[in-house]
């Protein structure tokens, strides 16, 4: 039974460190032949950079799990919540200049707003009461309440608010713009889908179960395909 529970513990960590590698990797990936499908459209950009930041997130988790040494689970974890905190605000900015436009986006404050708090936020990771305890044997950490509240704040309010923008702009594009509407509609499913991410993040974090964690890696891998099939699909400009 022990050897039956080793051998489990084995393949599932396993498992997990593939996904997270596939993850980061595709993330990477994405933002260049997004970027290169339009390098001029900041849109692209701005998604292209929500890919390269967010790349961290998984990248960041698979040092975290090997667990080296204290120095290397702690910086690993602070890079991958500021990955996922940074690529969250671009995917953000991007969607604001698909519903909009370019324009919108430089004479609106909410740019500001978001590159405002997402450094707040950044910054209390960094401080050294943010992450509570640290283990290596298993690798664990705690977090502290306010860290974990604020990231989940976050996140569930800038991917609310950006699914909510994106259905205002599809309800507003419907007849004048049916190929818009219809990326936007992918751009929202793959922003729904991806609180699968945070709550199963969550349920990891509560149970120190790192079995979650693989549903964690396939609700990223499919919100990744999703919200970039609709600018892959564009004619490259050159």
């Amino acid at each position: 039974m022990v050897l039956d529970n080793i051998i489990m513990e084995i393949w599932q960590l396993f498992l997990m460190l593939t996904f997270q590698l596939i993850a980061g990797f595709m993330a990477i990936i994405l933002a260049i032949f997004i970027y290169k499908r339009n390098p001029n459209y900041k849109g692209n950009l701005y998604l292209g950079l929500g890919f390269i930041f967010y790349s961290l997130y998984p990248f960041g988790c698979f040092f975290f799990e090997i667990g080296i040494n204290e120095f290397i689970v702690l910086l690993s974890l602070q890079i991958s919540l500021i990955g996922s905190i940074i690529g969250t605000m671009f995917f953000v900015l991007s969607m604001m200049i698909f519903c909009k436009s370019t324009k919108v986006l430089e004479k609106s404050k909410m740019k500001l707003l978001y590159f405002l708090v997402s450094l707040l936020i950044c910054i209390y990771i960094c401080w050294p009461s943010s992450i509570i305890f640290i283990s290596l044997n298993p690798t664990l950490t705690e977090r502290s309440i306010l860290l974990m509240i604020l990231i989940t704040i976050y996140i569930v309010f800038s991917t609310g608010g950006t699914i909510l923008r994106l259905t205002k702009a599809i309800k507003m594009m419907k007849e004048s713009n049916p190929h818009m509407t219809k990326n936007l509609k992918n751009f929202r499913l793959a922003l729904i889908i991806s609180f699968g991410i945070l709550i199963f993040s969550v349920i990891e974090n509560l149970t120190q179960e790192h079995f979650y964690n693989i549903f964690n890696y396939l609700f990223l891998l499919l919100t990744y395909i999703l919200i970039s099939q609709p600018l892959l699909k564009q004619k490259r400009e050159t």
